[in-house]
C-alpha cells in the first residue's frame, strides 16, 4: 500500500500552484535530507513529512516557498520524532550525550520506588548470571567467588594469594568480561559507579564530609571577599 496518495493522469492543483506530485515529491525529499530524526521507520515519516506540508501549503496566505515547505515538513518530522522520545523516557539532550534516560522517566518508573517491588530485576539478574557465569574464564570465575564470599578486596587478594593491586585489576578486567557478555555483541555499557569496597572498611574516602568542608570553605573565602571589598563613601 503506497504511503503517500496517488497522483493521477495529469496530476491535480493543490492550492497556490503546488501540484499533489510535486508535494509528493518535496515530501520524499525532505525525509531523505533529514538526517536527525531518523529512529522512526520510513514510511512513517514520509507520511508525517506530507501531512506537516499540506497542513503548511493550506493555512498559508500567500504561495509558500519550496523551502519553507521543507522546512514545515522538518518541524513535523521533529515533533514526532521528540514524542517517540519522550513516551520511551528518551530527552532531547539525551540523544546527543548519549545519556539515554530522563531523570525523571526513570524515577517514575524505578522498581525500588513502588510500593510493591516488583521481582523483574531478581528475576533477569538470576537468569542472566545464571546463562553468562559459565562463559567467564575460571579465573575471573575465582576472583568473583571470592570478592562475593569476603566482601572485602584486601582479604580476598590475600585468600588467593594475590597483591590487592592485581586482584583489583583482575576484578575490573572480569565485571567488563561480564557486561560484554550480557550485552551479547552490542557496544557494552560502561561499568556504573565505583565500588567502595576497594578502600577496605577502615580506609574508605568520605566523599560527604569532604564535600561539606570544601562548601564551607567557599563560603568563607566568598565571604572573606565581601568584607574586604572596598564600598564607595555615601
Amino acid at each position: 500500500m503506497a504511503v503517500l496518495p496517488s497522483v493521477p493522469p495529469g496530476d491535480v492543483e493543490l492550492r497556490h500552484g503546488y501540484t499533489l506530485g510535486e508535494i509528493n515529491r518535496l515530501a520524499t525529499t525532505a525525509v531523505v535530507r533529514d538526517v536527525f530524526h531518523q529512529s522512526l521507520p520510513f514510511a512513517e515519516r514520509l507520511e508525517t513529512a506530507w501531512s506537516a506540508m499540506v497542513e503548511c501549503l493550506y493555512a498559508a496566505e500567500a504561495a509558500p516557498r519550496a523551502g519553507e515547505l521543507i522546512r514545515a515538513a522538518w518541524n513535523g518530522l521533529r515533533a514526532q520524532a521528540e514524542d517517540e522520545w519522550r513516551t520511551h523516557g528518551i530527552g532531547r539532550a539525551s540523544v546527543v550525550d548519549g545519556d539515554a534516560t530522563m531523570v525523571n522517566f526513570w524515577r517514575y518508573w524505578w522498581p525500588q520506588a513502588r510500593t510493591t517491588p516488583s521481582p523483574e530485576d531478581r528475576v533477569v539478574d538470576r537468569v542472566a548470571l545464571t546463562q553468562i557465569w559459565p562463559m567467564l574464564s575460571p579465573t575471573y570465575q575465582r576472583l568473583l567467588v571470592a570478592l562475593a564470599v569476603y566482601d572485602d578486596y584486601g582479604r580476598a587478594a590475600e585468600a588467593l594469594h594475590r597483591p590487592r593491586g592485581s586482584f583489583t585489576t583482575h576484578i575490573s578486567a572480569a565485571r567488563r568480561e561480564f557486561l560484554g557478555w550480557w550485552h551479547q555483541g552490542e557496544a557494552p555499557s560502561r561499568v556504573w559507579g565505583q565500588d567502595r569496597r576497594r578502600y577496605g572498611r577502615q580506609n574508605r574516602p568520605h566523599w560527604a564530609t569532604t564535600a561539606v568542608r570544601k562548601r564551607s570553605a567557599a563560603r568563607r573565602r566568598a565571604a572573606a571577599t565581601r568584607d574586604s571589598t572596598p564600598k564607595d563613601d555615601a
